[in-house]
């Protein structure tokens, strides 16, 4: 992790050969310093949700095929995990 000036998805690279895409997210300090364990996690999983959205527009501006019902029915499954308060190590 690094200390970035924004919020949000910047940078969103697609590498067509190897088939993958990635976004910087950021997530300022002053977002989660100071504050409990659940509310750092909510913020979280909303920026990687975000991540996912801006990934999911640039595959579908490219008219790469996607399932973005699926991609986002088993991000909600992973989201439930990550928030889980009595899980211990949230695996």
């Amino acid at each position: 992790m690094q200390e970035f000036s924004f919020e949000g998805c910047e940078r969103i690279r697609r590498n067509r050969k190897e088939r993958y895409i990635t976004v910087d997210l950021g997530f300022p300090s002053n977002e989660w310093r100071g504050k409990s364990d659940r509310a750092i996690r909510e913020y979280l999983v909303e920026a990687v949700e975000t991540g996912l959205l801006c990934c999911a527009k640039r595959l579908e501006a490219d008219k790469t095929p996607i399932n973005l019902e699926m991609l986002m029915n088993d991000f909600a499954n992973v989201k439930q995990l990550f928030l889980r308060e009595n899980c211990a190590d949230n695996r």
